[in-house]
């Protein structure tokens, strides 16, 4: 009976212990425990661009094309790629200074092709994506911290280049893309698979509706002003994380090693 009530007592620890336990990845600090586990929210830049070129491939990305219109033919289909960078403001309601004290988190997208337009209603045609080489990139970068200038309307080309020259944090690709709205404007629920980064083994894989990893939701639009950069672009992204991977890991073989001592004791 001893035994037993010692048992509970160190699990019962154990479990306080780990409860306890937040995630830190890359010098990104943040507490799976929280009512929303891992919210993520940022602002962002987007514009289209007839490269398909990741960013960090030293071509130029800014658009060379007219201005974004709301009509077919304003675009060229199946060569133009939506594409954005942007910075990270919030983690679970904590800003840089808690989530990423002496580092930046900046986010960069691309690879969403216009490949046509719904025009079941002529006045509003509905934009169509391939997603076939949609990514989302989110980088940690310490040296120097803070060398990408939001907001930014991504007309340098050095501004650009600032958000993607950290490290790969976490890297995700898109599997649906609800748009709404014209290529001028509109908001988009999208869910996602974790691919990689130094991130990736926190996020609980299958843990969002579908079986996918992550959601991710935003919203962007242009105007007649500012007809090339999008502006208020703001993004939000979800998903479930565990602590610590090597800390439950632990927890668990000493549980184990526990348990073993345990039996041992009552063989004897």
């Amino acid at each position: 009976m001893n035994n037993m009530i010692k048992a509970v007592g160190v699990v019962g620890l154990l479990g306080v212990s780990s409860g306890a336990i937040a995630a830190s990845a890359g010098g990104v600090h943040w507490n799976p425990n929280d009512v929303d586990d891992f919210a993520m929210q940022f602002n962002f830049t987007q514009w289209y661009t007839s490269s398909a070129d990741a960013i960090g491939s030293g071509v130029n990305l800014a658009p060379d094309f007219g201005a974004a219109q709301s009509v077919p033919g304003g675009l060229l289909v199946g060569n133009s790629t939506l594409t954005g960078v942007g910075e990270v403001y919030s983690i679970n309601g904590t800003g840089p200074a808690v989530f990423c004290p002496g580092c930046e988190l900046t986010t960069v997208f691309g690879g969403v092709l216009l490949a046509g337009f719904d025009v079941t209603d002529p006045l509003a045609p509905l934009p169509l994506f391939d997603l076939s080489s949609a990514f989302i990139n989110i980088y940690v970068d310490f040296i120097p911290p803070g060398d990408y200038p939001w907001p930014s309307d991504a007309s340098n080309q050095a501004d650009v280049d600032a958000a993607a020259d950290g490290e790969l944090w976490l890297s995700l690709g898109f599997d649906t893309f609800d748009f709404q709205g014209t290529v001028e404007s509109g908001f988009v629920n999208s869910l996602q698979t974790v691919t990689g980064g130094l991130a990736a083994s926190y996020f609980i894989g299958g843990s969002q509706p579908g079986g996918f990893d992550a959601q991710y939701g935003a919203s962007a639009f242009f105007t007649a002003a500012r007809p090339l950069y999008s502006q208020s672009g703001n993004g939000q992204f979800k998903a479930d994380t565990v602590p610590e991977p090597t800390t439950l890991a632990l927890l668990g073989l000493s549980l184990l090693g526990f348990s073993s001592r345990l039996l041992r004791r009552k063989a004897a």
